[in-house]
C-alpha cells in the first residue's frame, strides 16, 4: 500500500495484519467521504483553458497542409465529435 511519509505505521499495525487492514480501510472510507463533500477537489473552468485551442488547432492544420498534402490530427475528449471534418479544417483532394 502506498503511504505518505507522514503516515508512519503504528506499532500495532506493524505487528497485527488485522489491525493494519482495519486502519487502512478506515483511512480509505475517510478519504472517500472527504472526496464526496468536495474537500481538496480540483476545480477548473474548461472553457477558459480551451479558449484559444480551436484557433491554434486550425492554424496548425493550415501550416501543416503547406508541408504535406495529408494531415492527420489525433485527439481525445469527453464528448463525442459529431462532425470530425468541418469545412474550415479539412479539404478534399
Amino acid at each position: 500500500m502506498f503511504m505518505r511519509p507522514d503516515e508512519a505505521r503504528s506499532w500495532l499495525s506493524q505487528h497485527s495484519f488485522l489491525w493494519f487492514l482495519g486502519v487502512k480501510n478506515l483511512t480509505i472510507l475517510k478519504r472517500q467521504a472527504n472526496a464526496n463533500i468536495g474537500a481538496d477537489k480540483l476545480t477548473f473552468d474548461s472553457h477558459e483553458l480551451s479558449r484559444e485551442f480551436r484557433s491554434r488547432r486550425i492554424e496548425l492544420v493550415r501550416v501543416s497542409h503547406a508541408a504535406a498534402p495529408i494531415v492527420a490530427v489525433a485527439g481525445s475528449g469527453t464528448t463525442p465529435v459529431r462532425n470530425p471534418n468541418p469545412p474550415s479544417t479539412a479539404t478534399t483532394a
